[in-house]
């Protein structure tokens, strides 16, 4: 109507043949050379549909003047920061769902604690060279591994009290369920809702709760290696503890855990980085599961 005030960038207009019922529109996808790289214009028979909306950006020839300016700025600034938040989380939300076309690199939240897939980013055929998104294999099944220990350990505790038979110092045993209890929590959290998603989903979906999957190793570390002897209650468990555990033996321990990791990182360096090119047995090499789907096989 034309009481209705049109805004540049912040408002939306629709330009609708009436004789015809088809409103503008253009696909998204640009046209090739021949085509300067411009987008062809083209009718929509629903007018209704949101693709068919337009904002003007920029008018040429034409100065904006310091009251503009001021407009725009108080448009800008007049949501407050809770409005923002929600409506940032619901476009997001509103975007992922809508992704849903199939692609090839694509996997399921089941087998990223495993690691049975990757995800291809960038080849050079000339070089033979590539970037493989993947984790650090052994880091990544040593988390999970600190994960299954934490819950065969509440498991265990649970039936030892249900038989009244104390195994483990009570004030260690509120460190590990205190921290491991919370850090199982937040990886929880951050895994399990991508169950109930529809859209297509990846292996870096899965890297916030490695973080505390990570965590969770260094939780394990201190139950079982860092003070090995307050495991067990009895006084002949912890001696017995004392003689099969030496004092060095969790800085043993550590200086292993670290020294393997690295080394793997190094190894996978070449696909994670894409620094040099590979033969077919360096590349075969480095497939150490049938998911891991790396180029130049070959």
């Amino acid at each position: 109507s034309n009481s209705t005030l049109l805004k540049t960038s912040s408002s939306f207009i629709r330009f609708v043949s009436n004789k015809h019922g088809v409103a503008m529109w253009t696909h998204p996808k640009k046209l090739p050379e021949w085509g300067h790289g411009h987008q062809e214009i083209n009718g929509k028979k629903d007018p209704t549909a949101k693709s068919t909306l337009w904002a003007i950006t920029e008018i040429r020839d034409r100065k904006i003047t310091a009251e503009e300016v001021e407009e725009m700025n108080k448009k800008q600034t007049g949501m407050s920061f809770f409005e923002k938040f929600v409506e940032l989380q619901g476009l997001m939300i509103k975007h992922n769902n809508a992704l849903t076309t199939v692609h090839p690199f694509q996997s399921t939240p089941i087998s990223w604690p495993l690691l049975l897939r990757g995800i291809s980013f960038w080849t050079d055929s000339e070089q033979r060279k590539q970037i493989y998104l993947l984790g650090n294999p052994i880091g990544w099944w040593i988390s999970d591994l600190a994960l299954l220990a934490f819950a065969v350990c509440l498991v265990g505790l649970e039936a030892c009290d249900m038989r009244n038979y104390e195994i483990v110092d009570a004030v260690v045993r509120r460190h590990l369920l205190r921290s491991g209890g919370f850090i199982a929590f937040a990886w929880f959290i951050h895994y399990f809702p991508f169950f109930m998603m529809g859209r297509s989903l990846f292996l870096h979906h899965y890297l916030p709760a490695s973080i505390f999957a990570y965590m969770m190793v260094a939780a394990c570390f201190q139950f079982f290696c860092v003070h090995p002897y307050q495991l067990f209650a009895l006084r002949s468990w912890s001696s017995r503890a004392r003689a099969l555990l030496p004092s060095y033996s969790a800085s043993l321990i550590f200086v292993g855990l670290v020294a393997v990791q690295v080394a793997t990182f190094v190894y996978f360096a070449p696909l994670s980085y894409g620094t040099s090119s590979m033969t077919p047995e360096q590349v075969n090499g480095r497939r150490w599961l049938p998911g891991f789907d790396l180029h130049f096989q070959k």
